[in-house]
């Protein structure tokens, strides 16, 4: 590989002067151990310019911070964190499987009809098929005659506001 000064004039003009997102993308498959040819295929590119690409400075520095990066992720072993997941995750998940094994041995053979019915609920909503519960809403507004006797029971004063009487009904889904 040729110093950068020792490159033709024709040669340096053609070399990228800005980081590009295919850039990017050859680095990773570079660190990665693809051939020039292979990441050329891949990225629907000649492999001569594949090769201009590398042999820039723009894209060395780019590939040493990337590979920086990689190593001191490795170091604080968070690559194993990547590949195998976080640990506490993958405890809760291992006991999340015992507790739907112990919901469904429940609803298969429990006694009691309840406790069947309470885990077929259970399972039922934690697959994201819940039930609807109506839910009836009630407004009464009371009579004059009514609101003066709650007043004078409660010790509040009487309200001489003209009051209308009626009563509402309202159903809602949930």
């Amino acid at each position: 590989m040729l110093p950068q000064e020792m490159k033709s004039e024709l040669t340096k003009f053609n070399q990228p002067r800005t980081e590009s997102s295919r850039m990017r993308l050859i680095a990773m498959l570079d660190i990665g151990g693809d051939t020039g040819n292979s990441i050329a295929r891949q990225v629907g590119m000649s492999a001569n310019r594949v090769s201009m690409i590398k042999n820039s400075p723009v894209y060395k520095k780019l590939k040493d911070e990337l590979w920086t990066r990689l190593s001191g992720e490795v170091v604080e072993k968070k690559s194993d964190i990547i590949a195998t997941g976080d640990p506490v995750e993958n405890k809760i998940k291992d006991y999340c499987m015992s507790a739907v094994e112990r919901v469904k041995g429940l609803m298969d053979s429990s006694d009691s009809d309840t406790v069947r019915l309470g885990a077929a609920n259970s399972m039922l909503d934690r697959g994201g098929y819940k039930s609807f519960t109506e839910k009836q809403k009630v407004t009464v507004e009371v009579t004059e005659k009514m609101a003066s006797r709650f007043e004078r029971v409660l010790g509040n004063e009487f309200s001489t506001d003209a009051r209308e009487s009626t009563v509402r009904i309202t159903k809602e889904m949930s």
